[in-house]
């Protein structure tokens, strides 16, 4: 192995304490130490100073998943390059990562050394719907559309989580989340993309309310149910002067049927005997309010 970091301590003439016969026991520096073991020609200092152990972090995944680790402080790697927020490792990957002494100044990557950001500058991802700040009816059946950008189209993998916790992953289009049966509280969840360099980036975190039926500023009630595709849906809400949108939605995450509504909605009659037998998910908004329904197409 001939291309090592060395994190190198105060003293960088201490670097190395060899010993033979004929010089005995002595101390080198990289260049010397390199030219006596005849090793390490393409090894090189660390780009920042360790003088102490507790500085020194090391992360791991052992997991089939990507796996998100949130940075308590801003760290820098053995190459120079400044990490902040969190990182994405990948499945059964490690990092070891040093506190960063200066953690204002830029990147220190040595010239030789490649940035593994410099081969795709232009890969986002966000999540397009839900809106922030809306509340939903416990128990919530929330679908959740990431949208990534890459134009590359190297996609290899979209992984959505709430704080440090994977609630799903996709590894193909479209990018759509089903999250069933949450109970009452606050969420903030957010999207990981990786990209076939093995890049990843992190969404803005989208934070919404799930809260018991009592406190929602209207209801929704879809009759019969299940039913044969005809049905009535009954939705009643105290902001009667805005618009509202019906969306009905597969578990695959495929918007099947949608329609905006205008003004005030009492009842509203469907006839979707064409859609195939299974678990639908009605979903009604506007500004201010949201409500989601689940039913059975037989």
């Amino acid at each position: 192995a001939d291309n090592n970091y060395y994190a190198r301590p105060v003293n960088d003439d201490n670097v190395f304490q060899t010993y033979s016969p004929s010089t005995g026991s002595k101390y080198r520096i990289l260049s010397e130490w390199k030219s006596f073991i005849n090793q390490d020609r393409n090894s090189k200092n660390s780009a920042v100073t360790v003088n102490d152990t507790s500085e020194i972090n090391f992360y791991y995944n052992t997991s089939k998943t990507n796996k998100v680790i949130m940075l308590k402080q801003p760290m820098i790697d053995v190459t120079g390059k400044k990490y902040t927020g969190s990182i994405t490792l990948l499945p059964y990957t490690s990092i070891v990562l040093i506190s960063d002494p200066a953690p204002d100044s830029k990147s220190n990557i040595p010239s030789d050394i490649e940035p593994p950001d410099k081969q795709n500058k232009t890969l986002s991802v966000s999540i397009a719907s839900p809106v922030k700040g809306i509340s939903y009816i416990s128990p919530a059946t929330i679908v959740v559309e990431v949208n990534p950008h890459d134009p590359d189209d190297s996609i290899q993998s979209i992984t959505l989580y709430n704080g440090d916790k994977i609630l799903g992953e996709k590894i193909s289009a479209p990018y759509f989340f089903t999250l069933k049966d949450l109970k009452e509280g606050h969420y903030s969840i957010f999207a990981v993309a990786t990209d076939n360099h093995n890049l990843s980036i992190t969404s803005e975190a989208l934070k919404f309310q799930v809260t018991s039926i009592e406190k929602m500023k209207g209801y929704v009630n879809i009759y019969p149910n299940p039913n044969d595709g005809n049905f009535f849906i009954d939705y009643s809400a105290t902001q009667s002067d805005e618009n509202h949108s019906i969306s009905i939605i597969n578990l695959a995450g495929k918007i099947v049927y949608h329609r905006m509504l205008f003004g005030t909605l009492d009842s509203i009659w469907f006839n979707l005997a064409d859609l195939e037998p299974g678990i639908y998910i009605i979903m009604i908004k506007s500004k201010l309010i949201i409500a989601t329904q689940k039913f059975i197409k037989t």
